[in-house]
């Protein structure tokens, strides 16, 4: 990084901006990728499990059930 010739003005900015650019698609790839399926597959067991919950809510309702018993008759 101390060599002052026109070449080395040249490829030092390349090399350095390479390697952050390894660096930057590594941590990318090793990291931030798995964390949004995982984060993906939580989301989505989650509202799996509040739909069911709110399909056992919805058919327990007393009002449903007295609607359902006054249509019915």
């Amino acid at each position: 990084m101390l060599n002052q010739s026109t070449q080395a003005q040249a490829l030092i900015p390349m090399a350095v901006s390479l390697g952050f650019g390894i660096l930057f698609a590594t941590v990318i790839t090793l990291v931030i990728t798995p964390v949004n399926y995982l984060a993906g597959r939580a989301l989505k067991h989650n509202a799996i499990a509040l739909l069911a919950w709110l399909s056992r809510w919805w058919n327990a309702t007393p009002q449903r059930q007295v609607a359902d018993t006054e249509a019915k008759e």
